[in-house]
């Protein structure tokens, strides 16, 4: 089978771009003519279970203790919230009762405030603990997948490695995004059904679905209008003169150019300069606030 019978069974999609202005910055997205499709998705989902699979057990037989400890602090955090606002309830409902009897049930209380104290000890302890080992963890993970790295390098030939494609875009930190990217996924899951459990039996405690309903729908239109950069093919760059001469000036005052600017009296200009642009902050300013609100991006590297 040649190279032209397998680009004719995989045609290329229709891709069409989309530019939205930010206040300097410019943003261009990638719009897909097909929408999103659902079996691609699974498709997807099904090619990333087993190298999802293969990461976990890999960081489990490096380190089987810290992973263990880290991935269950974590799921703590996530279901941590909905149970103690149960106890708070519940305790809430105990001195209901008794004030309304009467007759407190002082050992229902006191149960009640001791399971809650528990839970935050518990808690805390967990969030000590974690801090703890996660410099460990994630320098241990990194280590070992910066020797794979290593040894596929050394592996690979002169001719090979002359190639543009050849070249390993990825690093050892990789890995641990990788990890800390699924237990933070499974983590918001976890989050959400046990929010999602607590709202159910509130609204079953009150005899109506409306407040179910009614606390579900502000996340349901977040997480339907977020818009992430972070999974998204994207370009952002700036088209504004104010910012490009900022920048500029900015470079200027760095060591490596210090003797031309002594030698060539361009302190002055400098200031100058920046005092020029200083209109343009106020804009500059506003723009990174818009950027932010408008949706979800690394912005370390809009700077």
């Amino acid at each position: 089978m040649d190279h032209k019978e397998i680009s004719e069974k995989k045609p290329k999609e229709e891709v069409t771009l989309k530019t939205v202005e930010l206040g300097i910055y410019k943003l261009t997205l990638p719009i897909s003519a097909g929408g999103w499709d659902l079996r691609d998705s699974l498709k997807q989902v099904s090619i990333a279970l087993p190298l999802i699979r293969r990461l976990a057990t890999e960081i489990y037989a490096l380190e089987p203790l810290l992973s263990v400890l880290y991935v269950a602090s974590q799921f703590w955090n996530g279901i941590e919230g909905a149970l103690l606002l149960y106890l708070s309830s519940r305790l809430l409902k105990i001195i209901e009762i008794g004030l309304v009897d009467g007759a407190p049930d002082k050992t229902a209380i006191f149960n009640a405030v001791a399971v809650r104290l528990i839970c935050v000890v518990f808690a805390a302890a967990l969030r000590w603990s974690c801090a703890q080992i996660l410099p460990r963890l994630r320098s241990r993970i990194t280590t070992h997948f910066e020797l794979y790295l290593m040894q596929a390098n050394l592996r690979v030939d002169v001719p090979t490695a002359q190639e543009p494609r050849s070249s390993i875009r990825v690093s050892s930190r990789d890995a641990w995004y990788a990890f800390d990217g699924v237990v933070d996924f499974c983590v918001d899951t976890t989050r959400t059904v046990s929010q999602l459990a607590l709202i159910f039996q509130a609204s079953r405690a009150t005899g109506s679905p409306l407040f179910a309903l009614l606390c579900i729908l502000k996340p349901l239109f977040l997480v339907l209008g977020k818009q992430d950069l972070w999974y998204t093919p994207h370009i952002v760059y700036v088209d504004n003169a104010n910012k490009k001469r900022m920048r500029a000036l900015n470079g200027m005052t760095s060591p490596g150019y210090r003797a031309e600017v002594l030698c060539g009296d361009l302190i002055q200009y400098i200031l100058n300069g920046k005092l020029l642009s200083t209109s343009g902050e106020y804009l500059l300013m506003n723009s990174v606030s818009r950027v932010r609100e408008s949706c979800d991006a690394p912005w370390e590297s809009l700077g």
